[in-house]
């Protein structure tokens, strides 16, 4: 879902505000990317228990702190299903106006 998001839904308006510095912008965000999956990784490779960081924190009995994270991690899929829906909604709506215009036109001409 990661690069779905990041690169098909807000692509353009990332290069809208960074204009000539989104390939700074896009090296910067996936170093970040690999920083985090790195050390995701590593702590799961340690502590090989199902359930994230939420069950990471509380094993490490940090149990306010596995709440925290679990709410994260239901708010960003939220957030995430969110900006999906709308990148769909967007792109139905740039098809279904691409196609009207094309059926018009053949209208007029034909």
């Amino acid at each position: 879902m990661m690069v779905g998001i990041g690169i098909f839904a807000t692509f353009g308006a990332a290069t809208e505000v960074a204009g000539s510095g989104i390939l700074v912008a896009i090296l910067l965000g996936g170093s970040v990317a690999l920083a985090t999956g790195i050390s995701a990784a590593q702590l799961g490779v340690n502590n090989p228990t199902e359930g994230g960081a939420f069950t990471w924190a509380r094993d490490f009995h940090y149990p306010t702190l596995g709440f925290v994270a679990g709410c994260g991690y239901l708010g960003k899929n939220l957030v995430s299903m969110s900006v999906i829906a709308l990148a769909g909604a967007l792109a139905a709506l740039t098809i279904s106006r691409w196609l009207l215009r094309r059926t018009i036109l053949r209208r007029s001409t034909g």
